[in-house]
C-alpha cells in the first residue's frame, strides 16, 4: 500500500470513531447534559428497524447510561405516535409527547416513571380519559392536555394525581363538568378555555383549597353559580353564552382580585360584584351595558374596562367610583 494513502485511511477511521462515540448522539436520539439535566431529544425520528409503527420508539438505556445526570427532560414530539404504552425512562422529570396522533393511553403506561413532574400531551387526538390513564403519576405537578378532542372526563380522571398544581384542558370539546373532578387540594391553576362547557356542577372544585386561577373563557356557560373556591384570585368568564349571574355566584370569592365578564351580552353590571371586597381589576368590555349603576361604586378598583358597551351619559364621580385606570 502506498505510504501516501495511510494518512487518508487513518483520517477516515478516526472520523468514524468520533461519529460513533460523539456525546451528542444516544441511539436514534440526541443527548446533552446541562446543569446535571440530561436533555433527551427523540423528536422527529424515523422508525428504527423492528419498532412498531405508531408506538413510542424509546432509546436503548445503554445509549445514555454513561451520562452523569440527576434528572432527565425527554422530548418525543412529531413522531406520529398513536398509542402510549409502558415507558421506561430513569430519573425523568419532564416528558413531552406533544404534536403526535395519540388516541390511546394504556393502563399503567406511566407506572415506571414515578419521578415525573411535568407531562405534555398537547396537540394529539385524545377523546376520553379515566383514572387509569395516569396511574402511577403521584409526583406529577403540571399536566397539559390542551388541543385534543376530549369530550368526556371521568369523575376520577385526575383522582390519583395527588401533587397536581397546574392543568390545561383548553381547546378541547368538553361539554360538562360533574362530581368532584377537580377536588385536588394542591391545584393552583386550571385552564378550561375554548371548550363547549354548558354545565358546571356545584362540587366540581369542592376540595381545591389552593386554587388561585380559573380560566373558563370561550365556552357556552349560561349561568354562573357559587363554585365554593374561597382561595380564587383570578377568574376569566369572558366570551360565554349571554351568561346569567346567580344570586350567590360570588359569595365564596373572598380573595378574588381579577375578574373578566367581557363579551357576554350583559345588559347591566351584575349586582353581585359589590361583595368582592378584594377585587382590583374588572373587565366588562364588549357587552351592551347602558348604565354602570351602583354595584361598582364601593369597589376599590385599580383597573376598570368598560369600552365597547352602550353607555349613555356616562359620568365619572371620582369620589364614588374609585378607580385609578379607567378604560371607556
Amino acid at each position: 500500500m502506498p505510504n501516501a494513502l495511510l494518512p487518508l485511511i487513518v483520517f477516515i477511521l478516526c472520523s468514524n470513531v468520533v461519529a460513533i462515540l460523539s456525546p451528542e448522539r444516544c441511539d436514534m436520539c440526541t443527548c446533552h447534559v446541562v446543569d446535571q439535566v440530561l436533555l433527551l431529544n427523540c423528536s422527529g425520528i424515523k422508525t428504527r428497524q423492528g419498532d412498531d409503527s405508531g408506538m413510542i420508539r424509546q432509546p436503548y438505556f445503554e445509549s445514555f447510561a454513561d451520562y452523569r445526570f440527576k434528572t432527565m427532560e425527554a422530548h418525543f414530539e412529531r413522531n406520529r405516535i398513536k398509542k402510549v404504552s409502558r415507558l421506561f425512562l430513569a430519573k425523568v422529570n419532564s416528558l413531552s409527547l406533544a404534536h403526535n396522533e395519540i388516541t390511546t393511553i394504556d393502563e399503567g403506561a406511566f407506572m415506571k416513571i414515578t419521578t415525573l413532574k411535568t407531562l405534555s400531551l398537547k396537540y394529539n387526538k385524545l377523546k376520553t380519559l379515566d383514572e387509569k390513564s395516569f396511574n402511577g403519576l403521584r409526583n406529577l405537578e403540571n399536566l397539559d392536555l390542551s388541543h385534543n378532542n376530549i369530550i368526556n372526563l371521568s369523575p376520577l380522571t385526575f383522582s390519583l394525581l395527588k401533587s397536581l398544581k397546574t392543568i390545561s384542558l383548553s381547546h378541547n370539546a368538553i361539554e360538562k363538568l360533574e362530581d368532584e373532578i377537580f377536588s385536588i387540594p394542591t391545584l393552583r391553576t386550571i385552564d378550561l378555555s375554548f371548550n363547549s362547557i354548558l354545565l358546571i356542577g356545584s362540587n366540581v372544585f369542592g376540595k381545591a383549597y389552593n386554587l388561585r386561577t380559573l380560566n373558563l373563557s370561550n365556552n357556552n356557560i349560561s349561568k354562573i353559580d357559587d363554585y365554593q373556591i374561597p382561595s380564587l384570585e383570578t377568574l376569566d368568564l369572558s366570551c360565554n353564552n349571554k351568561v346569567t349571574i346567580g344570586p350567590n355566584a360570588f359569595t365564596s370569592f373572598k380573595s378574588l382580585k381579577w375578574l373578566s365578564l367581557s363579551s357576554n351580552d350583559l345588559e347591566e353590571v351584575p349586582s353581585q360584584v359589590e361583595m368582592l371586597d378584594e377585587l382590583r381589576v374588572l373587565h366588562l368590555e364588549g357587552n351592551v351595558i347602558k348604565d354602570l349603576g351602583d354595584p361598582v361604586k364601593r369597589l376599590r378598583l385599580e383597573e376598570f374596562y368598560v369600552q365597547n358597551n352602550s353607555l349613555q351619559n356616562f359620568y365619572v364621580d371620582a369620589a364614588r367610583l374609585r378607580v385609578s385606570n379607567l378604560q371607556i
